[in-house]
């Protein structure tokens, strides 16, 4: 009897073990699975979003071209000629000698890293138009 006692207890710690393992294995392929489903779910919401997104993005060029061609036809001389007829504002386009160029502005003259007009915020430019045109050597005006 003692080798039946012995033998049913192999048994009951291989069946255990087995159990065991089966439960592990059904535990790790539901971690999958689930893994899986939640992976499809986030691909089909993505697949949504960039669907959305490219209507949007179709829409958008559409827009675009549109407003360039409203522009292109708003700053043409013709389109202009055509919207100016039909306000009846009675304008014309002034001729070439009509026309005036005015020369470019001057540019700020530097302001000189050390001076007296410095000090009290004055350009070199102010400093001309108050006589203070020269220099001596030690700083002040002549």
């Amino acid at each position: 009897m003692a080798r039946t006692r012995n033998r049913g207890a192999k048994r009951t710690v291989g069946y255990a073990s087995t159990v065991t393992s089966g439960l592990l294995v059904c535990f790790a392929v539901a971690v999958a699975l689930l893994g899986y489903i939640r992976l499809k779910g986030d691909l089909h919401r993505m697949e949504t979003e960039l669907g959305n997104l490219d209507r949007t993005m179709a829409r958008l060029k559409r827009d675009h071209e549109r407003l360039h061609l409203d522009y292109e036809t708003m700053v043409s001389s013709a389109g202009l000629d055509q919207r100016v007829r039909a306000m009846r504002l009675n304008l014309v386009t002034p001729g070439e000698s009509a026309r005036v160029v005015l020369p470019e502005p001057p540019r700020e003259l530097p302001v000189p890293a050390s001076g007296r007009g410095v000090e009290r915020g004055w350009s070199r430019r102010e400093e001309l138009a108050m006589g203070r045109s020269e220099r001596s050597p030690h700083g002040g005006t002549h």
